[in-house]
């Protein structure tokens, strides 16, 4: 399971364990242009992935 979900559980009842080799990292990007529409749903979207992905 993702740790940004494990982090959301009872830790208690569940464990971490490390998977070697690890899994390499994947680098997404997103374009998008400042003076162009975007909805809500796409504005959330980009904000859910700033916070998950920028402290990796």
């Amino acid at each position: 399971m993702p740790k940004s979900y494990l982090n959301t559980v009872d830790t208690r009842k569940t464990r971490q364990i490390p998977i070697i080799p690890s899994i390499p990292l994947k680098e997404v990007g997103i374009v998008y242009r400042k003076q162009k529409f975007m909805s809500s749903t796409i504005k959330e979207f980009i904000e859910h992935m700033l916070q998950s992905y920028q402290s990796v």
